[in-house]
């Protein structure tokens, strides 16, 4: 679900004559859900590994050189990793 999504399925139920204030309320509560577990959950996640890495790449004395760290294969291959994560969240995100 995109945020444009979830703004017009917000809007339809606001605007539906059967609708009363307790069930907008539920029913916008429960898109509210969705969304955060499609979308928010999966990037706090990512995030959660971005730091993960970041921590492997300062902490790790073999990458350092002239003062500066350096990518390692390993460390190289799980940051396209997580730029793969990155983009696939975006895409699922982010209106067409």
């Amino acid at each position: 679900m995109t945020v444009e999504e979830l703004r017009t399925e917000i809007l339809e139920l606001a605007f539906a004559p059967y609708m009363t204030p307790r069930n907008l309320e539920k029913n916008i509560d429960i898109l509210i859900n969705q969304f955060e577990s499609e979308v928010c959950n999966p990037a706090k996640e990512l995030l959660k590994k971005y730091e993960q890495w970041e921590a492997d790449l300062l902490m790790l004395n073999e990458v350092w050189e002239n003062g500066l760290p350096q990518f390692t294969q390993e460390l190289y291959d799980k940051w396209m990793k997580l730029q793969t994560e990155r983009n696939k969240i975006l895409n699922t995100s982010e209106p067409e």
